[in-house]
């Protein structure tokens, strides 16, 4: 198909700043976004199927309902991460926030809504755009 021309990475670097204000480890993005399109959208559909899930438990005030759908999301949200950081950075990421899923999504989510996402847009409309050409000359 040709789809190995098509070059498309996001390459970031993040530090982990303990509350001293001293770094504690630094991660280094380099996602290649032909690897990860193919699945990435499933499990954001997944992460966000979660959070409609703790929504839904916190309106009926169900505890054990939403002990369960937080535990879905951190599942979710580690399939994700673990999709754009690695298995071994996402442990690291997991360590570090020490169950602070929320704030951990907080700090990620500029990364994924800013870069990731664009790319993976971007990738699947290069994709097509190529498919459409090979067609075109076949």
């Amino acid at each position: 198909m040709g789809t190995n021309s098509l070059s498309h990475r996001v390459v970031k670097t993040f530090e982990l700043v303990g509350e001293d204000g001293a770094v504690e480890d630094i991660i280094k993005v380099d996602v290649n976004i032909a690897d990860i399109a193919s699945v990435f959208d499933a499990r954001v559909k997944a992460l966000i199927e979660s959070e409609r899930e703790i929504k839904k438990a916190q309106k009926r005030k169900n505890t054990d309902d939403f002990n369960k759908a937080v535990e879905v999301y951190a599942d979710a949200f580690r399939l994700l991460l673990e999709l754009i950081f690695g298995e071994e950075n996402t442990g690291k990421l997991f360590a570090f926030y020490e169950n602070r899923y929320f704030d951990m999504a907080g700090a990620l989510a500029p990364l994924v809504r800013k870069r990731i996402i664009p790319a993976v847009r971007n990738y699947k409309k290069a994709v097509k755009e190529e498919l459409k050409t090979q067609f075109k000359r076949v």
